[in-house]
């Protein structure tokens, strides 16, 4: 928190790290992090949406006293934009570490992506579309290296993980509901199986 006590940054945020994955849908997921991870860290410096996720945020008093959350968009998400939109200052400190559980199930897996899509979508009724595309839009160049380091570090896994984006964006599509007005638990993300 040391930009918050300096009073460099409003709101800080830190690293997401898995906890070791047990099956091959947890090898994918994992993967898709440390690629994830990669393109956050390159696009915008680090200090963007992407990194800024709930488990490891901190305020300024200023900006938890101005911020009013909305129940239709990602708090993480919402919280950043509100953040750059309204004048106030995000840091990204990528040595706070947590660490949690990856989805253990298809099913647990594509309801936490629908989730994100749909919030993904309802930030324009938040915010500008072009503010929304200059902090969300990543530059095709960086996921081009992210992704061919990650294939030569995960040539199994990763190419596995992107047929899985595939399948996941064509239920998504193909579902055609709104899903961010059911939250149904992801179960398989809630218990820590073990750390290492």
């Amino acid at each position: 928190i040391r930009p918050l006590l300096r009073e460099e940054a409003d709101l800080v945020s830190g690293t997401l790290l898995e906890v070791t994955p047990e099956n091959f849908l947890e090898k994918m997921l994992y993967t898709s992090m440390e690629f994830k991870r990669l393109v956050f860290r390159l696009f915008r410096g680090g200090d963007n949406m992407y990194n800024c996720v709930g488990p490891v945020r901190a305020f300024r008093r200023r900006l938890y006293q101005t911020i009013r959350f909305r129940p239709n968009i990602a708090d993480d998400m919402y919280t950043y934009l509100f953040c750059t939109n309204n004048g106030f200052t995000f840091a990204f400190v990528p040595e706070a570490v947590v660490r949690y559980q990856l989805p253990g199930t298809l099913s647990d897996y594509f309801k936490q992506s629908f989730r994100y899509n749909d919030y993904l979508g309802k930030a324009d009724e938040h915010f500008s579309h072009d503010f929304i595309v200059r902090h969300t839009r990543v530059p095709f160049v960086i996921y081009l290296v992210a992704g061919m380091v990650t294939l030569v570090k995960y040539p199994i896994s990763f190419p596995g993980y992107i047929g899985l984006k595939v399948m996941t964006r064509v239920v998504y599509l193909v579902s055609r509901r709104s899903h961010a007005d059911t939250w149904e638990t992801v179960q398989t993300s809630k218990v820590l199986r073990r750390i290492v």
